[in-house]
């Protein structure tokens, strides 16, 4: 049985599809929220690229992979700003989505809707600090970033300690972000979250 009846009138040149009423296989969600699994599924990416975009700098050198050029363990202002704090966000935020996945009752309440909004804010501020905290360093700080190395070399670093991270971590914002507002969606109560 077809879900769509194929109709066509005599003013309109293309068939019109309309959904057949009373059929039991429908395509269209139950909730517009986000399955638990979608929801646990994105925050375990958001604590993994986290985790990652906060440790690179200290762990790097012992993987052979240090683009600024430290030993193992080096902490100072550079690595705690630009890697460690926008990581804890990221794994904070990403913490927030596992959470509201394992939710089992009231996933269209307000506590449900603020945590999806609070995720949203954590890993958009991760995202942009880890994509914008490399060019604003040097404006405040007179050392560099990355070592100086060929201009691939420079890009690689970039990307796989700072731009990967932050736009993936945009990426999931944006997903938990779009959750959030749809929760919004036909709800009678949405103006006391605020």
């Amino acid at each position: 049985m077809a879900l769509y009846q194929e109709t066509t009138s005599v003013t309109a040149a293309r068939p019109v599809l309309r959904s057949v009423p009373g059929h039991r296989n429908d395509v269209y969600p139950e909730s517009p929220l986000p399955h638990r699994w979608s929801a646990r599924a994105a925050g375990a990416v958001a604590v993994v690229v986290g985790a990652w975009g906060g440790t690179a700098p200290y762990i790097g050198h012992a993987l052979h992979y240090s683009p600024d050029g430290s030993a193992t363990w080096t902490w100072n202002l550079q690595h705690g700003l630009l890697s460690l704090l926008p990581g804890a966000v990221a794994v904070l935020g990403g913490a927030l989505l596992v959470a509201i996945g394992c939710m089992r009752r009231d996933r269209d309440s307000a506590l449900h809707t603020v945590g999806l909004a609070g995720a949203t804010v954590l890993l958009g501020l991760s995202a942009v600090w880890f994509l914008i905290g490399t060019s604003v360093w040097p404006i405040y700080f007179t050392s560099h970033v990355l070592v100086d190395a060929s201009p691939v070399r420079t890009f690689a670093d970039l990307v796989g300690n700072y731009l990967a991270e932050g736009f993936i971590l945009a990426a999931l914002a944006g997903i938990a972000g779009s959750w959030a507002v749809r929760s919004l969606h036909g709800r009678s109560d949405w103006a006391t979250l605020l």
